[in-house]
């Protein structure tokens, strides 16, 4: 299922509107952002076959230093790999590995939850 009109149109003005930071990182943080109005989470949208179509994972590539930055739908901590600089045609699909790892919650000293 694709995103709404609405959620695409308000993606679109957010993209518009947004302060382009000076930082990569911060620009990286925008990015990831702006995508969260298109997101699904799991259960809003069911199959026929019964099962949850969700975001699985959001991703965004920097053309000019070949990194991949990705978070998947368990895990909202941004993971980076540096991507081949060369294309092997011949090559196996590169595997990232388990992309299953733990969210991590950190809990400032002095508070409780």
């Amino acid at each position: 299922m694709l995103p709404t009109g609405t959620a695409l149109f308000q993606t679109a003005f957010q993209k518009s509107h947004a302060t382009l930071p000076d930082k990569k990182e911060e620009v990286l943080l925008t990015c990831f952002h702006l995508i969260e109005s298109v997101s699904i989470p799991k259960g809003v949208v069911m199959t026929d076959k019964g099962t949850a179509d969700y975001t699985q994972y959001t991703a965004f590539i920097d053309l000019s230093k070949t990194q991949y930055y990705f978070r998947t739908y368990d895990n909202s901590q941004i993971i980076t790999v540096k991507m081949p600089t060369s294309c092997d045609c011949t090559a196996k699909i590169l595997s990232l590995g388990k992309l299953e790892s733990p969210q991590i919650f950190h809990n400032l000293k002095g508070t409780s939850i």
